[in-house]
């Protein structure tokens, strides 16, 4: 359920950040960034690059924290390697999974749904 609902906002804010962004970006001067969201309580990450930080760092701030509001925004860090389960990766975002996240077996197939490439590690 949590993870729908995360699914949902993601897409919600997404598609409003799509619709509502600066249309003549420059999407170059993101390219090689990163940064990440860490969400200790459900023990994952999400990982931004190149365009997805075109579209503006406020709007995947606020996602980062519109489920769990202790998750943190980081700019130029990458999501930890450390005790990563699982990983799923879209053209949008990398998901890292770490020991202690649940539902590994929903997040597994609402990755491949939406496209994605889920690997268990």
């Amino acid at each position: 359920m949590l993870v729908n609902r995360r699914l949902c906002a993601t897409n919600v804010i997404l598609l409003a950040a799509v619709g509502c962004g600066n249309h003549d970006r420059d999407d170059s001067k993101w390219q090689g960034k990163v940064a990440s969201c860490m969400n200790d309580q459900l023990h994952e990450c999400e990982e931004y690059r190149d365009a997805n930080l075109a579209l503006g760092t406020k709007s995947l701030a606020e996602l980062c924290t519109a489920v769990v509001k202790q998750a943190k925004f980081v700019m130029d860090v990458a999501c930890p390697t450390t005790g990563v389960v699982g990983v799923c990766g879209t053209s949008m975002d990398t998901v890292f999974y770490y020991k202690g996240a649940s539902m590994l077996d929903v997040s597994e197939h609402d990755c491949k749904s939406s496209g994605g490439k889920y690997e268990r590690r």
